[in-house]
């Protein structure tokens, strides 16, 4: 049985996919709108603004990775930045997937963060 929030393989030939989303719900109200809620000792850590989106919810976990590596690799903020970095990534897998059903935005968000990951390894 299908709940409220889960993802699909996409919508079923014949039906269409509602993404006004896109233009009234901020990236914050889509986390909170997810099925399994953030935890509140965690959720502020995740407080980047704007139209929910991939591309805007991967530019949020490059400036939290871009943080950790600044960060004392001891400090608790850099383990916090390091899961914010990993939870606005599997977000933007989510709603890409979401958002395109032969999944090419998927393969997009893929290639991204597997190029921005061997441009820091360099």
């Amino acid at each position: 049985m299908k709940r409220s929030g889960d993802l699909g393989a996409g919508p079923r030939r014949g039906r269409t996919v509602d993404r006004s989303y896109r233009t009234v719900m901020t990236i914050g109200d889509w986390i909170d709108q997810r099925e399994r809620p953030v935890p509140p000792e965690f959720r502020s850590h995740l407080s980047v603004g704007g139209p929910a989106s991939p591309h805007i919810l991967l530019r949020a976990a490059e400036r939290e990775i871009t943080g950790c590596t600044v960060e004392n690799p001891r400090d608790l903020g850099a383990a916090f930045s390091l899961l914010a970095a990993d939870a606005y990534v599997t977000y933007a897998c989510a709603l890409a997937m979401m958002e395109d059903a032969d999944a090419s935005k998927l393969t997009e968000t893929a290639r991204r963060v597997a190029h921005g990951w061997w441009e820091h390894l360099r």
